[in-house]
């Protein structure tokens, strides 16, 4: 009798530890521009980030949903949201998304081709943001490698971090001054100052969201509902790390993944909000 309790307890444990979101988090020195994304879509979109995280889709670069097609669930998903068709970014920076296209919440929930859930818990909305390409190269590097090492299985959830916001010139106004919002949907130089909140998909291929057929781009397209993300808080780490909350709301105990500057990997464990 003891024993099969006992089992029971280890079973449930299993599964409550394999149901609680690991946190992603990634330092802005190293990507400012990326940072500056989440920062605007947390501060300035009208989408509720706080609501949930985002849900991996390991199959986002080989799966081709689309019939007749070899275009992956990736580039659909970057399409989706205007990073291609009418890419805002030249003279040397790229169309920084979120969420991210390896995510089923990518492209604005378009292309949830292969998610086990129920596709109406995907964000249907998102952000752009063009960012210098080597900026996009660093973060999309740690998003695979934070996969990999954290096994982060298809469709498993997980939220996003920011270390060293300070770093980011936009995250800095946004904390010093909640009006700092950028100008939406501005092509002028500098191509680095150009942000979009979008709800509408920017073409005609949007089967996650019951219709195959929309009316052409809308890349003037800004969500203006007035929702607002509960205020980002910060988390401290028990080995002392200080992570605002981007995607997600984070919880007592979740797991924390990093890498430092050298290049280790580290893990660490909430403790407490401040």
């Amino acid at each position: 009798m003891v024993s099969r309790a006992l089992s029971y307890l280890v079973v449930s444990a299993l599964l409550y530890t394999q149901a609680v979101a690991v946190v992603f988090t990634f330092d802005c020195k190293k990507a400012p521009g990326v940072c500056d994304t989440h920062c605007f879509a947390r501060s300035c979109a009208g989408i509720d980030w706080a609501h949930k995280g985002f849900h991996r889709d390991a199959l986002a670069s080989s799966r081709q949903p689309k019939p007749n097609s070899k275009t992956t669930s990736n580039d659909l998903r970057r399409q989706a949201i205007g990073c291609v068709n009418s890419n805002p970014c030249s003279g040397g920076s790229t169309c920084d998304e979120l969420p991210y296209a390896s995510t089923y919440d990518g492209g604005l929930g378009c292309v949830p081709q292969g998610f086990g859930g129920n596709s109406k818990d995907l964000y249907q909305q998102g952000v752009v943001h063009c960012v210098a390409g080597t900026e996009n190269q660093v973060h999309g590097a740690l998003l695979n490698t934070f996969y990999n090492k954290e096994k982060i299985a298809d469709g498993a959830l997980f939220t996003v971090g920011l270390l060293n916001e300070a770093s980011a010139p936009l995250c800095q106004a946004l904390q010093k001054n909640k009006n700092s919002c950028p100008k939406q949907g501005d092509k002028g130089p500098p191509s680095t100052k150009f942000y979009l909140a979008r709800s509408a998909p920017d073409g005609t291929y949007c089967p996650g969201r019951a219709r195959a057929s929309l009316n052409g781009p809308r890349s003037e397209d800004v969500d203006r509902r007035e929702v607002v993300s509960k205020p980002a808080r910060y988390a401290i780490t028990d080995n002392g790390m200080r992570i605002r909350e981007a995607v997600g709301e984070f919880s007592m105990g979740e797991r924390v993944w990093s890498m430092s500057d050298d290049g280790i990997e580290i893990t660490s464990t909430i403790v407490a909000f401040e």
